[in-house]
Formats: C-alpha cells, sequence, structure tokens
C-alpha cells in the first residue's frame, strides 16, 4: 500500500530533475524524495508485469560508469536499469586499467568523457564531494547538438560521505513499499554509524520526514558524526544512542544493519572480535523480542567474517534486504527517467 504523496509526482516536481546532478541528499527536498520514491514504485510494478515494455523510455541513450571503488550492487543495478531502458553502457570500473594509474584526475576523465557522447556519468570515488567537484565539469562539449548543457553526474557513493541513490531509489521505496509512509516509524541503525556512507545519507534523508524516534547503535569507535546528531536536533527529531540493539528492538519498525567498515580503522583485532561479537544480528533475537511486521535491510555486502546479520536471519519474515537490493534496479531506471524528463 502507497500513501497520497507517493502516488503521483506533480509536473513542477518532475520538470525539476529534468538534466539534474544527484550529488547529495542534501540537494533535495520532501517533495524531490517523494518524487523519486514514486517513480521507484511505479518502474517496479512496470518491470514486475513485462520489464520489455520498458525498452523503448531511453532508447539510444548512453550511460557512463566511473568507479574507482569496487561496486557489485551499485554498478550492476545502474547498468541493468539502463539496458532495461533501451540504453547502453560503457566506462571505467577498474581505475587500475584506466589514466587515473597514470595521475589523471577525476576532471580531467570527466571533461574528456562528456565529448565520447554519454548522457549520463554514474560516479563512485574514495575522496568525499568527489563526485561535486566532479559535476562542475560535467556538460556537453562543442561537438555535441546539447553544447554547453548539463550531463546529470550520479553519485554512487564519494569516500564515507555519501550514497544518495541507495536511499532513495533503494531503502525509503522499501519502507514505503511496506509501510505506505516513511513518518511515524521508529528506525533503528546497527553497527558502524561512522564509515556508512548509507547510513548518513538515509539520516539526512528522515530529516524532511517525520520518524517518530531514531535509535543509533555502534560502538564508541565507529558512532554517528557529531554533525549529523545535531542537525537530528536541529529538525526536532528524537534520537537516542545505545551501546546494544535488543534493549530497542520490541519498538523498531525498521532495523537498518550495516557492514562494520573496519578496514578504515585502526582497531586491535580483540577489540573488531568484540564488536563482531556485540553487533551481529542474531536469528534468536529476532523472533524473541522483534515485531513480526518490523523489516531488516542492510545495504551489503554482507561481509564473510562478520556474518550480519546471520544466515539464520535471511529465512525470517523481517529479512528483506535481498528486496531492498532488487529494488535498486526499479529505482535507478526510475532516477534516469526523471533526469531526461521522460512520464512513466
Amino acid at each position: 500500500m502507497v500513501t497520497i504523496g507517493f502516488d503521483k509526482c506533480p509536473d513542477e516536481v518532475y520538470k525539476r530533475f529534468e538534466g539534474r546532478h544527484i550529488i547529495s541528499i542534501r540537494d533535495f527536498d520532501r517533495q524531490d524524495i517523494e518524487c523519486i520514491i514514486s517513480n521507484a514504485l511505479s518502474m517496479a510494478e512496470l518491470l514486475k508485469k513485462d520489464h520489455r515494455q520498458a525498452r523503448h523510455l531511453l532508447e539510444g541513450q548512453r550511460m557512463g560508469v566511473i568507479f574507482y571503488e569496487p561496486s557489485t550492487r551499485t554498478v550492476l543495478s545502474f547498468e541493468t536499469a539502463m539496458e532495461l531502458l533501451g540504453g547502453s553502457v560503457s566506462g571505467i570500473k577498474d581505475p587500475k586499467v584506466s589514466s587515473a594509474v597514470k595521475g589523471e584526475t577525476l576532471a580531467d576523465t570527466i571533461r574528456v568523457m562528456a565529448g565520447y557522447f554519454y548522457d549520463f556519468f554514474v560516479i563512485r570515488h574514495y575522496d568525499e564531494g568527489s563526485v561535486r567537484r566532479a559535476s562542475e565539469h560535467s556538460r556537453y562539449p562543442a561537438n555535441n547538438m546539447n553544447e554547453g548543457k548539463t550531463i546529470p553526474a550520479i553519485n554512487g557513493g564519494d569516500g564515507s560521505n555519501q550514497h544518495p541513490t541507495q536511499t532513495v531509489c533503494t531503502d525509503m521505496p522499501t519502507v514505503v513499499k511496506h509501510f505506505g509512509t516513511l513518518d511515524g516509524l521508529v528506525y533503528l541503525f546497527n553497527n558502524d554509524l561512522k564509515n556508512g556512507r548509507t547510513v548518513h545519507s538515509f539520516v539526512e534523508g528522515l530529516m524532511l520526514c517525520k520518524p517518530k524516534k531514531l535509535y543509533f547503535c555502534s560502538p564508541t569507535q565507529l558512532r554517528t558524526p557529531e554533525n549529523i546528531l545535531r542537525e537530528c536536533a536541529a529538525h526536532g527529531i528524537a534520537f537516542e544512542q545505545i551501546p546494544r540493539y535488543e534493549d530497542a528492538l520490541p519498538e523498531v519498525d525498521v532495523f537498518y544493519d550495516t557492514r562494520p567498515q573496519l578496514e578504515r580503522e585502526q582497531l586491535p583485532d580483540d577489540l573488531k572480535g568484540k564488536i563482531r561479537a556485540v553487533y551481529t544480528v542474531r536469528a534468536d533475537e529476532i523472533r524473541s523480542k522483534a515485531k513480526k511486521e518490523m523489516i531488516i535491510l542492510h545495504p551489503l555486502p554482507r561481509d564473510s567474517k562478520f556474518n550480519s546479520p546471520e544466515y539464520a536471519v535471511d529465512s525470517l519474515p523481517q529479512a528483506r534486504y535481498f528486496e531492498q537490493s532488487h529494488m535498486g534496479v526499479a529505482g535507478r531506471a526510475g532516477l534516469l527517467c526523471l533526469l531526461k524528463g521522460v512520464r512513466l
């Protein structure tokens, strides 16, 4: 069930997206988010009925992917979305075989590729703010009939900063699909809340909504950045930092687990082991304490060493992380249509 607000995107909001860069959740307002979610859910229904019906929507369009960090879901869902819409994809998925090894900057790469008749760029980079800086050079050059116009640059993750399409194309549509709303729900974010860019984007998106409460559960070393907590307070959002997710579990509607990015931290091995032991999402805890209608989300990948959620959680009705991952194709296909002004 989808509540009013997600059923149709007004024309005046739809028009905001044509040729727009997608860099940060901070660039959106509530109507923007609702519009993207509406398109995600509409596209999901279209693809479910017959994915071949989408082939004409962006026929002949070309997407350039520029990934300087590993990716499975983000790059494949964007590629799949583009191909389902009738477009094509090429670019850089391994910087080791590009001129980046010779010292070429991302900005120069964008300026070069802009002349190769691409219509979108999807970029993942290890530096925070890198995609926004690159977007300043993302426009059609003189060899294109659209000379001077913007080529939409889409942030596929910049360091531990932002991952906006994970939030508005994948995570939030999954929540709305199940609850019909983003408002009035209790959210729990678990594990690495310091380096988890998906958490940062999701929480910043919820600042435009009316959640009942946010719980942040993490080791001391991996806590939510203070600036995000200050913004929650400034928006009047109730939140609490807790040491164990079990303490809040009976209240929670949306349990958002994350992978502990311990490779980014200089921590002793015994502490890493304790983090894994305490913050793993365990099936017995979910069975005994969680609401049956609660959903568990995870941006994936699930670290084989950390094993969270436990594999036993996969068979529980609350486990929705693979469904969440699959939503990424429809959500990103819907976003691409928005950026070209194509109505579904």
